[in-house]
């Protein structure tokens, strides 16, 4: 690890907090801009929220979904409370989970010393806890003894809680509910879940859900035109190039250091498969490492930047997908099969901003470099895909997902893309063994594409 001076060390302590890469950025947060809108996501959901509508935020992971909605919270000064669903909870005993963010057993200690101050988790804080239990004890005295104390009230709520029963209490106190990974309930549940959803709705109880496909609604039959005026969707990609560079103009500015070159921006910008968090790591790294002496100037050039990337991406990712990817890789056995997978990897690579990927493409592609006779045939390529589902499944691997019936692969984790970008090194370096195929597809475009030209 480089040694600092006292200055160095100080200042590196600033750019963490510039460059923030586990909490919510402030000075580089951007509000991003709907195509071809002026309205920014943060407009539509403040819209939402003060609507009362059910907001699904959909999109990949680490595209900013919880930032979005915790930068309006903030702004609005409102409180929420995050229910992190999985496939264990039910449209029934998820309201039990969402009592549960409650810390009970401080509201126990502090009952029985007759205080009144209440400990809460997460996102919902001390102020709108009391609320909540004063409201709850208020508004049921009667039904369970006005002799009853508050912690008596919330154990009586706890043992049998019903959105029925809490939506009064959450209207009141302009409380926003957030259901985060709304995927990853079953899709029964999702579906009852919905209808719950309706009621809190009609009654503008603001919810939040986050889910990592755009698809969630048409994938629960039936339940779109239930939804209609109720329901308000904001769909998040991953960044385009000229909101990335904002955030390296705002973090330079705010640490008075000349922004790179143009050229080096631009590299930054586009290595970093669209992903917001990839541009704040490399930049908190490219500080960390390259200050020139004593100074807390910087000297920047390519090879700076590749060893960022390098750095970022054995650190924060490699150890994580590296597994993976192996696990999928193996899961094709035989040379077509192998052939297909690294085929469509190569596929996706090619412009990590443009996906959902559709069968079309990849058969179009595929036909650029059949005269070769190195491409993988149709048939390969549609049982690789139906295979990469399987393969999750089994392995309960989330990061591509594979619509047989829309023909096209979703990229569920595009940090998947970014680490893949750089191990592979689809920019001409591919290495040999498993995957020296991809080596060949390269070489067999630019032969097909010299073909054409000619």
């Amino acid at each position: 690890m480089k040694k600092y001076t006292s200055k160095q060390a100080s200042f590196i302590e600033k750019v963490k907090k510039v460059f923030e890469i586990k909490n919510l950025p402030t000075v580089t947060y951007i509000p991003r801009r709907k195509a071809q809108s002026e309205e920014t996501y943060e407009d539509c959901l403040y819209k939402a929220i003060w609507k009362g509508d059910l907001c699904l935020i959909t999109g990949p992971s680490k595209t900013g979904k919880t930032c979005l909605f915790k930068n309006v919270v903030q702004q609005e000064k409102r409180k929420c409370l995050i229910i992190p669903c999985d496939r264990t909870l039910t449209s029934e005993n998820i309201w039990t989970r969402t009592c549960e963010e409650l810390d009970y057993e401080r509201i126990s200690t502090t009952s029985k010393s007759k205080t009144h101050k209440i400990g809460i988790e997460g996102c919902l804080e001390g102020k709108i806890g009391l609320n909540l239990l004063a409201f709850l004890k208020s508004k049921f005295t009667a039904k369970y003894g006005r002799d009853s104390t508050a912690l008596t009230v919330i154990n009586k709520i706890l043992a049998d809680p019903s959105y029925g029963l809490l939506l009064p209490a959450f209207k009141d106190l302009q409380c926003i509910l957030v259901f985060d990974d709304f995927h990853k309930l079953k899709d029964s549940e999702a579906s009852a879940l919905l209808e719950q959803f309706k009621v809190l709705a009609t009654a503008k109880v603001p919810v939040i859900a986050t889910c990592n496909s755009h698809n969630i609604i048409d994938q629960l039959d039936g339940y779109s035109a239930d939804l209609v005026g109720r329901l308000t969707q904001i769909k998040l990609n991953v960044w385009n190039e000229k909101d990335l560079l904002g955030i390296l103009q705002k973090g330079f500015k705010h640490l008075k250091t000349p922004l790179p070159s143009d050229e080096l921006c631009e590299l930054i910008t586009n290595r970093s498969v669209g992903l917001p968090m990839v541009v704040q790591a490399v930049a908190l790294n490219l500080f960390m490492e390259n200050m020139i002496g004593k100074t807390t100037k910087l000297f920047l050039d390519d090879k700076a930047v590749d060893n960022a990337f390098r750095t970022v991406v054995n650190e924060n990712y490699s150890p994580y997908f590296e597994p993976y990817y192996d696990k999928l890789l193996r899961a094709h056995s035989t040379e077509v099969s192998r052939k297909a997978f690294q085929y469509i990897i190569y596929m996706l690579t090619i412009n990590p901003s443009d996906y959902p990927l559709k069968l079309e493409d990849i058969y179009k592609e595929a036909e650029n470099i059949q005269a070769s006779g190195k491409g993988p045939s149709k048939r390969s390529l549609k049982a690789c895909l139906k295979r990469i589902n399987e393969v999750q499944v089994n392995q309960k691997i989330e990061l591509l997902r594979w619509s047989q019936e829309l023909e096209t692969l979703e990229v569920l984790d595009p940090s998947f893309l970014f680490y893949l970008n750089c191990h592979l090194d689809l920019r001409g370096q591919i290495p040999d063994g498993p995957d020296g195929f991809l080596k060949l597809v390269l070489e067999a475009r630019h032969d097909a594409n010299d073909g054409t030209d000619q």
